[in-house]
């Protein structure tokens, strides 16, 4: 977020305080029907056609880190070691 560390930290408390009324109430055991059928909606396709999946293989992950590392110089550190698979 391109938010100061203070407004970031006010947005957070102000989202966690309002989560329940943003997204619904849910335990952290179940989701709601709305993001269950979004989930079935996207999983649809790859059970019709599994050639659309992406294996998610180390090389894949490396590609991934390198991708984030390359957007975001300024936290290239978190992207190496720390994040492996």
């Amino acid at each position: 977020m391109e938010l100061p560390m203070q407004e970031r930290g006010r947005f957070a408390r102000w989202f966690y305080e309002q989560e329940e009324k943003l997204l619904g109430d849910c335990s952290e055991s179940e989701i709601s029907p709305e993001i269950q059928e979004e989930i079935l909606r996207r999983r649809d396709p790859f059970r019709t056609n599994p050639g659309l999946a992406v294996p998610v293989s180390d090389e894949w992950f490396q590609r991934l880190k390198q991708k984030l590392s390359r957007h975001h110089p300024s936290r290239q550190n978190c992207f190496r070691e720390g994040m492996s698979t």
